[in-house]
């Protein structure tokens, strides 16, 4: 489907900005891409958007590489109109949104001027040590950052997710027929030979994972403090790291 899609005039399956992306106008992409499927032409998240901040102010939700004086400027509008760093006020704005227009309508004088800026600071903030900051190298380099280096685990770890929970429904139904005495033969076999298959060692693996990351989650949730989100997450992408390349080997 994919390959069929590159020959149409709107290619709507693989799109790297979704779908939206292929039926707006090139006037409103950067909003779309903004304010709809949060994802840059290339496919990457504009801002952070992992389901546990939704209630966050929305300056907290920019990645390290967010233009500090954009994040600076909505964190004080916020904190000026009634929020903190735990509630949103009545003005706010997602830095890493304005950011993205403000590239996307100025084109190469507004990426320019970002980069610019963002070059100069990396001599006192590291969070802008990435050749993706910097203006015309970074078209014949590439850096990973936290936005790319962990999408392929991702990637995989719901891959292997899906897996785990067709092996639950499984199990639930085997255990069902068995139970029934015209169908208890049938299904005790079926039974024994998903216990003696790699699928079930990968459940038993995924089992314990998805228990550790199940209390993060909650820790997520029940903290809303910006700082230890952010090392949650952490803990939680290096769990799913581990989780992945344990269950790479097993075949």
């Amino acid at each position: 489907a994919g390959q069929f899609a590159e020959m149409l005039p709107l290619n709507f399956v693989t799109d790297a900005a979704g779908p939206w992306n292929a039926f707006t106008p090139d006037a409103f992409k950067p909003i779309v891409q903004a304010y709809i499927s949060n994802k840059d032409w290339t496919g990457k998240p504009i801002y952070r958007d992992n389901g546990f901040n939704k209630e966050l102010p929305e300056w907290t939700k920019a990645y390290a590489g967010t233009s500090k004086w954009l994040v600076n400027s909505a964190e004080v509008i916020n904190e000026y109109t009634g929020g903190d760093k735990y509630k949103s006020g009545a003005v706010d704005v997602n830095p890493a949104r304005l950011e993205h227009l403000f590239t996307g309508y100025l084109g190469g004088f507004g990426d320019m001027f970002l980069g610019g800026y963002k070059t100069l600071s990396m001599l006192r903030d590291e969070d802008y040590r990435n050749v993706r900051n910097t203006p015309v190298l970074k078209a014949f380099l590439n850096q990973s950052d936290e936005r790319t280096s962990f999408a392929q685990v991702k990637k995989d770890y719901a891959s292997f997710k899906d897996e785990y929970e067709d092996t639950v429904r499984r199990l639930n139904g085997y255990e069902k027929e068995m139970n029934r005495p015209e169908t208890a033969m049938e299904y005790a076999e079926r039974m024994d030979f998903l216990n003696r298959s790699s699928q079930m060692k990968r459940y038993e693996i995924m089992r314990s994972y998805e228990k550790e990351l199940n209390k993060l989650y909650k820790m997520m949730k029940d903290n809303p403090d910006p700082e230890i989100q952010k090392a949650i997450t952490m803990s939680i992408n290096q769990i799913k790291s581990d989780a992945v390349k344990l269950l790479r080997e097993i075949e």
